[in-house]
């Protein structure tokens, strides 16, 4: 099926319609439609949008905008399909949806300034219907592909995916504010493609994993940033998280990568914040906390991986904690009265056991010394 453009009626919230797609491919142009609308656009609360298989395919951008779906919840299901949002002209590609999608992937074939974004609808068809800008919510794969300087902004609006997340090398993901979720009840990877040996980051603003209990989102990057064939350790950085990073449930698995977290963080019961297999993870494949002061939020029954200590302040636990490895550099560590158990205590990036002589007063794991306290 092919169209310039899918929208509804210009006579108004009587004319109510229903998208419905069980297979098969939608190309959607955007050539010589109605400039009032976008692309494709459900413009009223009930309107039906229902995609279980195929491939919606939108070209290009006119209009108001490309993609915006205004349908209630009632009206919406989605538990299949794959949804292509080109640029192919001079036109920001806008998405506006109250529906979230099963796949998509954000394409640029042409070399200009126009990104893929997150925005606002303003007066949309004949009845001037208007939506904050909409949260995006892909319930399996979202991918970001790397043609012509490819951008992606939020405008501070929240993302979330089920599944896998690629943002491929030369591609941009403009966070903002928001907060980047994964969930869903299988294993996902986040890929970020950068196949080259130095200092680069994906950064995100906050961070959350709320999966179900047992499953991972998975670090993937590309052989340049190998632990094994960087120049300097540093250069094995792949995510970089601003404000703060929320474990609620499910793994985040830094893979043979590293992890900065620069602000909160906080790891749930059923939640896990890295992992470490003697002999299999890289000994630099860190989980790394800010410098200076730091609380951990933490419940019994959380764990840690492969954590890297090292902090000119006081980090503190605040609940039992089970740390698979530490690479001990410097810092205090204060548990208070709770327990830590440890698997693996080195002294930094060996496998040297760190020893009670490694230790000073501005290098120890501490705590408050009541008879009753853990250890």
């Amino acid at each position: 099926m092919g169209a310039n453009q899918i929208r509804t009626s210009v006579l108004g919230a009587g004319q109510v319609g229903s998208y419905i797609q069980t297979g098969g491919t939608t190309n959607i142009y955007g050539v010589n439609s109605n400039t009032d609308y976008y692309v494709f656009n459900l413009t009223f609360p009930e309107n039906v949008f229902q995609m279980t298989g195929g491939t919606l395919h939108i070209h290009q951008t006119h209009g108001k905008g490309a993609i915006f779906i205004n349908s209630d919840p009632a009206n919406v299901n989605v538990t299949g399909g794959t949804v292509i949002c080109e640029i192919n002209n001079t036109q920001d590609f806008i998405i506006t949806s109250k529906a979230p999608f099963w796949d998509m992937i954000l394409r640029k074939t042409v070399s200009n300034a126009n990104i893929h974004k997150l925005d606002q609808a303003v007066d949309i068809g004949s009845t001037d219907v208007n939506l904050a800008t909409q949260p995006l919510v892909i319930l399996n794969d979202f991918t970001i592909e790397n043609g012509n300087s490819e951008v992606f902004t939020t405008n501070n609006a929240d993302v979330t995916i089920g599944r896998n997340f690629s943002i491929f090398e030369g591609a941009t993901y403009n966070y903002g504010t928001n907060t980047t979720t994964f969930n869903g009840t299988e294993d996902g990877e986040l890929y970020i493609g950068h196949n080259t040996d130095d200092g680069y980051e994906q950064y995100f603003y906050n961070l959350t994993v709320n999966k179900t209990a047992g499953k991972k989102i998975t670090v993937k990057g590309d052989p340049q940033k190998d632990p094994a064939v960087v120049s300097a350790e540093w250069h094995n950085r792949l995510v970089h998280v601003v404000n703060d990073c929320y474990i609620k449930s499910g793994i985040l698995d830094q893979g043979i990568q590293s992890i900065r977290l620069f602000q909160g963080v906080k790891v749930d019961e059923d939640g896990q914040l890295a992992t470490y297999t003697a002999g299999t993870t890289p000994t630099t494949a860190y989980v790394m906390f800010r410098d200076g002061d730091l609380t951990v939020f933490s419940q019994v029954g959380a764990i840690f991986g492969n954590i890297k200590f090292n902090s000119t302040g006081t980090v503190t636990f605040t609940s039992d904690v089970y740390i698979k490895r530490i690479g001990y550099y410097s810092g205090l560590y204060n548990i208070a009265s709770y327990n830590m158990k440890v698997d693996y205590l080195h002294r930094k990036e060996t496998t040297i056991n760190f020893a009670k002589s490694n230790g000073s007063a501005s290098k120890m794991i501490y705590g408050d010394a009541n008879p009753s306290d853990g250890g």
